[in-house]
Parts: structure tokens; sequence; C-alpha cells
């Protein structure tokens, strides 16, 4: 065996662990829209006020999300 094997095998354990990580954030980021589609959804078509917040709330909650994904996968 040579030297560069154990660092390469701590390499792809640290890649692992980061793209789990990575994974995670994405399914919490899906669950979480598919509750504000579910809750806009929810709403009758009478409340207007409230379907305009969640609809807000979404677009912000989805463009920080990709704004945050672009950065993250510039590394």
């Amino acid at each position: 065996m040579n030297d560069k094997e154990p660092n390469f095998e701590f390499k792809w354990d640290v890649f692992k662990h980061i793209d789990s990580i990575r994974e995670g954030r994405t399914n919490f980021f899906l669950v979480a829209e598919a509750m504000m589609i579910a809750a806009y959804m929810a709403l009758s078509s009478t409340e207007t006020f409230l379907r305009t917040i969640v609809s807000i709330l979404g677009i912000i909650y989805t463009a920080s999300w990709f704004f945050i994904n672009c950065r993250l996968s510039r590394y």
C-alpha cells in the first residue's frame, strides 16, 4: 500500500459527509415548500390577503434557497 491511499479514503469520507448534509438540506427545503403549497391550497379563494402573504413567503423562500444553492455549488 502506498501513502496516498489513506488520504484518498479520508477525502472520500469527507465528500460523502458533505453530500449527505447537502441532501438533508434539500430534503428539508422540499418538505417546507410542500407545506407552503398545501397551506396555499387549503386557503379558500375569499382569503386573498392570506393567499398573497403565503405566495410572497414562498417566493422569498424559493429565491433564498436558489441563491444559497448557487453559492454552495461554487465550492
